[in-house]
Parts: structure tokens; sequence; C-alpha cells
């Protein structure tokens, strides 16, 4: 485990499917000037599938094994970085925890109405537990109900519809805030 002074460097962004984690966290990396990475896209380099063909050639099971060890990965090469996870990273393994023990965690929180407006054919061909189910509101409501407990446990919270501005000048105070302790 990481002691104090590297692990305050590492920016963790949570939150439900499109609700802006990677735009976000790319502003944001580019604002402090340290690197940006997605923790789907490594699981896929690390794979060669992408996150929808691991699903269903290999199960969620193994997804959600690639997946902590890829978070746990990314901790252990990375001292300082914007991190942003896969929506459910925080609901399995003891994920969160270790995610809240190794920096900042932030939930960038989008009500079901702004992730359905979001939503489009493009998203939901990406997004294997949307992809083939025709009632997305029944199934992003139940995805809500079951990981807003973890997400509610990160230390800063913001909503995903606010300018985007506004959402890296808050983190960076936080940040700054969170680094003089």
């Amino acid at each position: 485990m990481n002691n104090k002074t590297s692990a305050k460097g590492l920016i963790f962004i949570v939150g439900m499917p499109m609700s802006g984690k990677s735009s976000f966290g790319k502003r944001l990396s580019k604002a402090l000037d340290i690197p940006f990475l997605d923790l789907d896209k490594q699981i896929e380099l690390y794979r060669g599938l992408s996150v929808k063909e691991i699903f269903m050639q290999e199960g969620e099971e193994r997804f959600r094994t690639l997946e902590r060890e890829q978070l746990q990965n990314l901790v252990e090469m990375n001292h300082i970085a914007v991190i942003a996870c896969g929506g459910g990273t925080p609901a399995f393994f003891d994920n969160m925890q270790y995610m809240l023990n190794n920096g900042l965690v932030i939930y960038l929180k989008a009500d079901v109405e702004l992730l359905m407006q979001r939503m489009n054919e493009e998203n939901k061909q990406k997004r294997p537990l949307l992809s083939e189910n025709a009632d997305q509101k029944l199934i992003l409501d139940h995805l809500f109900a079951v990981r807003t407990p973890f997400y509610n446990m990160s230390q800063l919270t913001l909503r995903a519809n606010l300018p985007m501005k506004s959402l890296v000048e808050t983190t960076l105070v936080h940040y700054n805030e969170m680094k003089k302790r």
C-alpha cells in the first residue's frame, strides 16, 4: 500500500455510466498537469478485448476480477494521476475502501434523467449492462440503487450537470486543501 505522501496524488472518479467521468477526468488532469488514466481502457489494453467482449465471452465475474487487478496495478504504478473508474468499480470487492485508502475519491453524481438524456445508440452499444435490455430506465434505476451507497462514501461529491469549469475549480480547491493535511 502506498504511503500517505504518494497516495495523495491519486484522484479516483466514480459514478454511473455516462455521468461524464472520462470527460471530467481529462479536464482535471490537464488542469493539474498530471496523467489521466481510464480503468476500462487499461482493462481493454491488458486483455485485448473491449469491455463488452469480456462481458460476453468471459462473464461479469471475470471482468470484475480483471477490474480489481488493473485498479491495483494502476495504484502501484502511479503515484500521481487522475483515474476514471468504471461505473461498477466501487461496488465490487473492497475497491471503494482501497481507493479511499489510496487517494481522493470524487463521486460525479448524475440523476437517472440526466443519464437517460446522455444515452444514445452509440453509448448503449459500448455498455454491457445496458445494451441488451429494452427498459434502460429500469436498469439504470436498479444500478443506481445498488451503487449509490458505495458512491456516497466518496470524499467529494460533485453534480454532473454543473459546468465543467466549475467541477474542475471545486476539485482543485478540495485537492489542494487535502494535500496540505
